[in-house]
């Protein structure tokens, strides 16, 4: 907001850019994470009591389906607040009421042959969905455009995503978990996962710099 009301287009368009790098540095691996430790998360966290197994593996069905939709929440709430600051209130909200459709449609569809887990992927797929459509408008009013950097910085993301996946599944292969097992393999995955990044050249002035 500050940068566009000093006419700064140029600032802007590095903080916006500089906010969506960290999205997706945080937001792919955390939904690599989600998904193959939804089990094992729920089992530490809920199953004691009632709570059986077999509600671990439904729920985890949610989790994973609300894990596909992380990162385009995240990226939602980061484009939103870009058409926020140059007092464009019109345009996120037509967006959202037409991704509010497209959720209840999807509902619908999904919530027969998936059920519970339907639901959950409906909404992951209407953040994706409102992410794109919110990016497109960017570019469409010729505000923000990705570069040719994104598109190694996302190789690289994913790649080591990737990775990070081996390794919860390398070391999440055992049949008791516990809160010390849990943040072990946390703790090798993120772990792996920053080794990538910076084995495949990312620094951290590439993060803070605007």
């Amino acid at each position: 907001a500050k940068s566009h009301t000093n006419g700064s287009a140029k600032q802007y368009a590095a903080t916006l850019d500089w906010g969506l790098r960290w999205v997706i540095i945080l937001g792919v691996p955390a939904a690599v994470g989600l998904w193959c430790l939804a089990e094992p998360l729920l089992s530490v966290l809920f199953l004691t009591g009632k709570f059986t197994q077999f509600d671990v593996l439904m729920s985890s069905q949610s989790l994973v389906a609300y894990s596909i939709g992380i990162v385009g929440l995240m990226l939602a709430k980061v484009l939103s607040s870009a058409f926020y600051a140059r007092q464009d209130i019109k345009t996120p909200v037509k967006i959202a009421f037409v991704v509010m459709l497209a959720n209840i449609i999807m509902n619908m569809i999904l919530i027969g042959p998936m059920r519970h887990a339907g639901l959950a992927l409906a909404t992951s797929i209407a953040a994706i969905l409102q992410a794109g459509l919110l990016l497109f408008f960017l570019y469409k009013k010729d505000i923000f455009s990705l570069n040719a950097a994104w598109f190694k910085l996302g190789l690289q993301v994913v790649l080591a995503s990737l990775v990070m996946g081996l390794i919860i599944y390398y070391l999440g292969s055992i049949s008791v978990y516990t809160v010390v097992h849990l943040l072990g393999i946390v703790v090798a995955a993120v772990s792996g996962y920053l080794a990538v990044l910076f084995g495949l050249g990312v620094r951290w002035r590439h993060l803070v710099a605007l």
